[in-house]
């Protein structure tokens, strides 16, 4: 979603429309035009989406002080003021509150190894 939100809906069709696909081909169709996706280099207004679409997953679960303060910091990393991690690592701390294992399963949260130290 956040290399191309375009593509990222593509991919949801083609997952809905599984059953028309043969698994080998299936697999082969997704690894392609996932791989066509990751080609386009995220930016921070479409990070920020994905932010957003990750913080609606619990907006119900919060109050509205948490509500504002992780949008705050959304904005925040929109404009520049703050790296990535932040928003990232807010959301993270909510989702130990309110535990979403949807959410909790996704690589977004940590796309690469630890010992890389490709986050900061």
């Amino acid at each position: 979603m956040a290399h191309s939100p375009a593509a990222y809906r593509q991919l949801g069709k083609l997952v809905a429309e599984a059953k028309l696909f043969q698994p080998a081909e299936l697999q082969l169709r997704y690894l392609n035009e996932l791989m066509q996706a990751m080609r386009n280099i995220a930016t921070r207004k479409q990070h920020a989406n994905v932010l957003q679409h990750l913080q609606g997953f619990l907006k119900k679960l919060m109050d509205s002080p948490a509500r504002q303060e992780l949008t705050d910091l959304i904005d925040r990393y929109r404009v520049g003021r703050v790296p990535l991690l932040a928003p990232i690592t807010l959301l993270q701390h909510y989702l130990r509150l309110y535990p979403n294992s949807y959410l909790q399963q996704q690589v977004y949260f940590n796309p690469y190894p630890e010992q890389l130290g490709l986050r900061a």
